[in-house]
């Protein structure tokens, strides 16, 4: 009983220790940085972030970090898409409202769109045989007819 005592109050000075250790001021700013953490879709999380590195001692706010940036680092390991990184950040794009057109739904839950003034100007629509640029052609087409008085 007094060595599982003793085990169990070792564990919980070397996490404590570790999330010390793995908290340093550069490896918040590096997860931050890091675009598979795509850290911008956090709400509140540069201001998670910057508390932290002002107050590196305060434990909740280590463990909350730790939570917040495993669980983003998570969505990114098991996502196959290689893009993942490069995407805006959710919310971040414009909401769908008339006069956009819907072009394609992100993994981020967001829809990419485009207004229709930019479509009239320049679109250029590529890809392989049978890659669906003709009945893209005809949604937009489509779109734009339905939003003209």
């Amino acid at each position: 009983m007094r060595n599982a005592q003793r085990y169990r109050n070792h564990n919980e000075r070397s996490h404590a220790d570790r999330l010390q250790h793995d908290l340093r001021p550069e490896d918040v700013i590096a997860t931050v940085q890091n675009p598979w953490a795509r850290w911008g879709d956090v709400p509140g999380g540069d201001l998670l972030a910057s508390q932290l590195i002002l107050e590196p001692q305060d434990r909740e706010l280590a463990e909350l970090f730790n939570l917040v940036r495993s669980d983003q680092l998570s969505k990114g390991a098991v996502c196959s898409d290689p893009f993942w990184p490069q995407y805006p950040a959710s919310h971040a794009l414009p909401e769908l409202s008339p006069g956009r057109i819907p072009i394609a739904a992100l993994p981020t839950g967001d829809v990419l769109s485009l207004g229709i003034e930019d479509i009239l100007k320049n679109i250029l629509i590529c890809g392989p045989t049978g890659g669906g640029k003709t009945n893209s052609i005809k949604a937009i087409i489509a779109a734009i007819l339905e939003s003209s008085p």
